[in-house]
């Protein structure tokens, strides 16, 4: 599944200081994940201490990435 990154995600990962990589890992190995409102999903991660929550959605095989953020 291809992951892609909205314009407001892009811009919120730089904003955040969240790497790609670290987004990726949350989206492919989640440690946790709930159905949201409408067709998103959240997913959480651990990573280095801290934990990163995803927000996306999934459309043609691919993983539209919404915005994330450092809990």
């Amino acid at each position: 599944m291809r992951i892609i990154f909205t314009a407001h995600a892009r811009k919120r990962l730089k904003e955040r200081k969240i790497r790609v990589k670290d987004v990726s890992s949350a989206l492919l190995r989640p440690d946790w994940y709930e159905p949201t409102f409408g067709n998103r999903i959240r997913v959480q991660k651990k990573l280095k201490g801290q934990k990163i929550e995803v927000i996306y959605t999934e459309e043609n095989n691919s993983m539209i990435v919404i915005t994330s953020y450092l809990l």
